[in-house]
C-alpha cells in the first residue's frame, strides 16, 4: 500500500516538474521571439548613421515655388536628418501654423502634383492612352534635373514614414523596378496592350522591320552592344523583340530609377519593403482613391452635434450628392489628403501619426454668413448650423473649392 502511494507521489512530482519545465521553456521561447521581433522593428527604424537621436527638421516652403523650395530644402539635408524617425516640421512662408501632421500632408499633396506636372519635364505620359507616367528620356535631363529623381525618392520615403498618401502616377513597371522585381512580357503587355499586341505581330511578319533595314537601336541609342551595326533578320527577330521591350520599359529609365532608389533608401531601411510587390508598394504610397460612403459615415465622430440631428442629416445627403472629385476635395479640405490609406477612412492619421477619426464639430455662428473651416491636423470639419440644406451645400462647396487647399487651423 505504502509503495503504491509512494509511486503515485513520484508520478505527481514528475508531472509537476515536467509542467514547470514546459512553462519555463515557453516563457524563454516567447522572450526570444519577442526580442527577435523588437530587433527586426528596430532595424526598420534605426538610422545607419552614427547619430540616432530623434530630431525635428524645420522647413519653410513658399507656395509660389513649392517644387524649387522643397528640392533645395530636402537635398541640402544630410540623409541622417531625413532617416526614419526624424520628423520634418513644415511651414508655409508668411502663414501661421504649427505642423502636427496636417501641413505635412498638404505640402506633400501639392509637391507630388508639381513633380508630375509635365511642364517640369521630370515625368511624361508615354502615349495618349496611358494614365500612368514614366520618367522623361535620360538624354533630355540636365545634370541638376537628374538629382530631382533622388529628391523624389527621398519624398516617397518620407511619405511612408509620415503615413501620407498622394496621387503618385508612376507607371506599374516603375513600381516593380524600384523594388528590383524582375519584369516580363506580361508586364510589358499590361503597360500598353495596344502597342504590345501590334509589336508582337512582328513575329509572324518580320519583313516589316527587315525591309526597313532596322537595327538594334532606337532614336540613335543602341540597346545591345554594337546594335547600330546589327540588322534585324528572321533568325534574330525574337531576340530583337525582347531587347527592344526591355529597352523601352526598363533600360531607358535605368539612371532615373537608380536615383529614385538611392533617395528612397536614404530615408527608410530596405528591409521594410522586401516583402512588397509592385501593387502593394503602390498602395502603401498612394493609398486608395475609392471612397466607401457608408464606411465614411460609420467612422465619423461628432462634437456638439447629434448623428441623427438635422444638420448632420443634411450634411451626409449633400456629400452623397457630390461627384467623386468633390468628395476628394472635401477629404483634402479636412484631412490634407484626397487619398485614403489602406483599410479606408478609419485609418486616417492625425496628430503625431496617430489614427484620428474624421470629425464634424459644431462651429458657433449667427446666421448663415460663416463658411465651414477645417483643422487638418485633427481631421476636423468645423461646420456651422445652417438654416437649410441648400445653404449648407453652397457654403461647403465654396469652402472646399475656393479656399486655400487643406490647412485650416493647426
Amino acid at each position: 500500500m505504502r509503495q503504491s502511494i509512494f509511486a503515485i507521489i513520484i508520478i505527481f512530482v514528475i508531472a509537476i516538474c515536467s509542467f514547470l519545465l514546459f512553462i519555463l521553456y515557453s516563457v524563454l521561447n516567447y522572450q526570444s521571439e519577442r526580442q527577435e521581433i523588437q530587433n527586426h522593428l528596430l532595424s526598420l527604424s534605426v538610422s545607419p548613421y552614427y547619430d540616432n537621436v530623434i530630431k525635428d527638421s524645420k522647413i519653410e516652403i513658399d507656395r509660389q515655388n513649392i517644387l524649387g523650395d522643397s528640392f533645395e530644402c530636402i537635398m541640402s539635408k544630410h540623409a541622417s536628418e531625413l532617416y526614419s524617425r526624424n520628423r520634418l516640421q513644415i511651414t508655409f512662408k508668411n502663414e501661421i501654423g504649427s505642423d502636427e501632421g496636417g501641413i505635412t500632408r498638404e505640402w506633400i499633396s501639392l509637391l507630388i502634383d508639381e513633380i508630375f506636372d509635365p511642364k517640369n519635364q521630370l515625368f511624361h505620359f508615354p502615349t495618349d492612352n496611358i494614365t500612368q507616367m514614366s520618367p522623361v528620356k535620360e538624354e533630355l535631363i540636365s545634370q541638376k534635373n537628374i538629382m530631382y529623381y533622388r529628391f523624389f525618392g527621398r519624398i516617397m520615403g518620407r511619405m511612408i514614414i509620415s503615413k501620407v498618401n498622394a496621387d503618385v502616377k508612376l507607371h506599374p513597371i516603375i513600381w516593380k523596378l524600384l523594388l528590383n522585381i524582375p519584369c516580363n512580357h506580361l508586364d510589358f503587355e499590361k503597360a500598353d496592350p495596344e502597342f504590345y499586341r501590334n509589336f508582337m505581330k512582328l513575329k509572324e511578319n518580320p519583313e516589316i522591320v527587315i525591309d526597313l533595314q532596322t537595327s538594334f537601336e532606337e532614336d540613335g541609342i543602341e540597346f545591345i552592344k554594337n546594335g547600330k551595326n546589327i540588322l534585324v533578320n528572321k533568325d534574330n527577330i525574337n531576340f530583337y523583340i525582347d531587347e527592344f521591350l526591355k529597352y523601352k520599359y526598363i533600360t531607358k529609365f535605368e539612371k532615373q530609377v537608380t536615383e529614385m532608389k538611392r533617395g528612397l533608401f536614404e530615408t527608410i531601411n530596405r528591409n521594410y519593403l522586401k516583402n512588397h510587390s509592385g501593387k502593394s508598394f503602390k498602395l502603401l504610397i498612394c493609398g486608395s482613391e475609392n471612397i466607401d460612403f457608408k464606411n465614411w459615415i460609420a467612422n465619423t465622430k461628432y462634437v456638439n452635434y447629434y448623428p441623427a440631428g438635422k444638420t448632420i442629416k443634411w450634411f451626409w445627403e449633400v456629400v452623397k450628392s457630390f461627384s467623386d472629385d468633390e468628395k476628394k476635395l472635401l477629404l483634402q479640405f479636412v484631412t490634407g489628403s484626397s487619398y485614403l490609406p489602406g483599410g479606408g477612412i478609419k485609418n486616417i492619421i492625425g496628430n503625431n501619426l496617430y489614427k484620428t477619426q474624421f470629425t464634424i464639430s459644431k462651429k458657433e455662428s449667427f446666421g448663415d454668413t460663416l463658411l465651414p473651416s477645417s483643422s487638418t491636423c485633427s481631421n476636423t470639419l468645423m461646420l456651422p448650423e445652417y438654416s437649410s440644406k441648400l445653404i449648407l451645400k453652397e457654403k461647403l462647396l465654396w469652402a472646399i473649392k475656393e479656399s486655400n487647399k487643406g490647412f485650416g487651423l493647426c
